[in-house]
């Protein structure tokens, strides 16, 4: 795909961003393609990956990642508590789920 026939309009829109970051169409599509590669290293043959992840453009990426990958990605909420948490990556039958450090740190204990 040739960028130069887009108009500049699209390439410099910003489609995604939150406090820190900030994504136009492109940096968007190489950071999701990026990450689907590292995502498939870590996860190949799994059918469903949990995500445990701030509502940050980070996120987005790793949704659009398994997306692309053709896994079902399985969004934990932080404010459901430790036990449904663990319930439901049990009734879903993850082997993985994918967090940030920093969002674990801050998190605190129930």
């Amino acid at each position: 795909m040739k960028w130069s026939n887009k108009p500049s309009c699209i390439q410099k829109k910003i489609i995604i961003e939150d406090l820190t970051s900030s994504f136009t169409y492109r940096k968007f599509l190489i950071a999701v393609n990026i990450m689907s590669k590292k995502m498939n290293e870590v996860v190949k043959n799994e059918k469903r990956v949990g995500l445990y992840l701030p509502n940050v453009v980070g996120h987005v990426i790793v949704l659009f990642s398994l997306f692309k990958n053709e896994q079902a990605p399985c969004i934990l909420n932080f404010t459901m508590g430790t036990q449904n948490i663990i319930d439901c990556i049990e009734t879903a039958s993850l082997e993985t789920v994918i967090t940030s450090r920093e969002f674990v740190k801050k998190k605190k204990p129930i």
